[in-house]
């Protein structure tokens, strides 16, 4: 269990949320892929598991991503910046791209857009021959700003909608509210077997997004590293051990 301190807890574009924090021991072993447990409310015992989409070990600053859905993230929502809470992370297994495999294809609905735009530049800044791809399945507006790219990469349309940030970088993204599996298809139909031999699949989502995807990587025999993003809701029930039992939201009391 760490105490941090809150910097920030911004409104953004569409409902999300942009919170910072400064929780030093978190951000020295957080990696793209992991989440965390914050303390949603001083005096309630309701969590909220979120994931990591940023995190700078020389500064100790740990960034996440949300939407206030439900009662917890919603009194998370209300705190103030300067506030402590109580944090329990990094949680859970990191992404981690094959040395061998250069075209990193990263698929994700709007629930795991900020994890896997994070994991892109992550990627990118490694250097060598990772080639990132972030295929996103989203309405519009998105948290992050968008601009049009003249290339389509192969995936249909006269162009296609990207995500500035990453464009900037040189690094590839389609954003649009069709599947984001049907123009991963479109892009692999196009390849050679020797070309699939180097591709790589991630995805990060809730829903249908992530079953399509298996049953791509399947079909193709690619490789895939599955992140079901988590629902924000929880409650916990102390023990007189000082331990605590965490339940999710879809599942109270069991």
């Amino acid at each position: 269990m760490h105490r941090v301190q809150l910097l920030a807890n911004a409104q953004l574009a569409a409902g999300h949320v942009h919170l910072v924090l400064h929780a030093p021991m978190i951000a020295r072993k957080a990696r793209p892929g992991q989440s965390l447990r914050l303390q949603a409310h001083p005096r309630k015992l309701f969590w909220c598991q979120l994931l990591i989409v940023n995190s700078e070990a020389d500064s100790g600053m740990v960034e996440v991503l949300y939407r206030p859905e439900d009662e917890a993230s919603q009194m998370l929502a209300q705190r103030q910046a300067g506030d402590f809470l109580h944090a329990q992370g990094p949680l859970g297994s990191s992404l981690l791209a094959h040395m061998q495999r250069k075209w990193v294809m990263l698929l994700a609905d709007s629930h795991g857009l900020a994890v896997m735009t994070y994991f892109a530049e992550r990627l990118y800044r490694l250097g060598g021959e990772y080639r990132p791809l972030l295929i996103l399945e989203a309405d519009l507006p998105l948290p992050f700003e968008t601009c049009h790219s003249a290339t389509t990469l192969g995936l249909g349309g006269e162009g296609r909608l990207a995500l500035a940030l990453l464009e900037s970088q040189g690094i590839d993204s389609s954003v649009a509210d069709s599947s984001a599996s049907g123009r991963a298809q479109r892009w692999l139909a196009m390849r050679s077997p020797e070309q699939l031999a180097q591709v790589e699949l991630f995805v990060c989502a809730r829903g249908c997004l992530l079953s399509r995807t298996r049953a791509l990587a399947q079909g193709y025999k690619l490789p895939l590293q599955s992140l079901p993003v988590p629902a924000q809701l929880q409650t916990v029930i102390p023990h007189r051990d000082n331990t605590v039992q965490v339940y999710s939201a879809q599942h109270p009391g069991r």
